[in-house]
């Protein structure tokens, strides 16, 4: 199977980004900790924003190296997938709510970069 362009794992990350987005808007760290189905699915989006910034590491990809976050992105990628009994809902909202912003603004502007005609609505 062909490999993915960096394009389109730096389009999961902004999508995946903006999903957690639209489910985190309005609500507060005890309303996201008493309802598992927002939490888990917030828990999947951050996931998918590990494992395409993974993948972007195991090319060897420039963005892998111009995202800010991209080895915080492995790794706790790796405390969902293997260390799923220690993730500390606190922490995750922190990253809900003060990190991804600052990724997903990264990797829309490296897609705009790498493909003048990419767009994505903003959240």
């Amino acid at each position: 199977m062909p490999r993915r362009s960096d394009e389109a794992f730096l389009d999961d990350i902004v999508r995946a980004a903006d999903h957690i987005a639209s489910m985190a808007a309005g609500a507060s760290l005890d309303g996201y900790v008493t309802n598992n189905v927002i939490r888990w699915a917030i828990e999947r989006q951050l996931f998918i924003v590990g494992e395409a910034t993974y993948q972007l590491q195991e090319a060897k990809s420039s963005a892998y190296d111009r995202l800010g976050s991209a080895q915080q992105n492995v790794a706790f990628r790796h405390v969902l997938a293997h260390g799923y009994f220690k993730v500390d809902d606190r922490r995750v909202w922190e990253i809900v709510t003060m990190h991804l912003p600052k990724l997903r603004h990264e990797a829309a502007a490296l897609l705009r970069e790498l493909d003048p005609l990419w767009h994505v609505e903003a959240p």
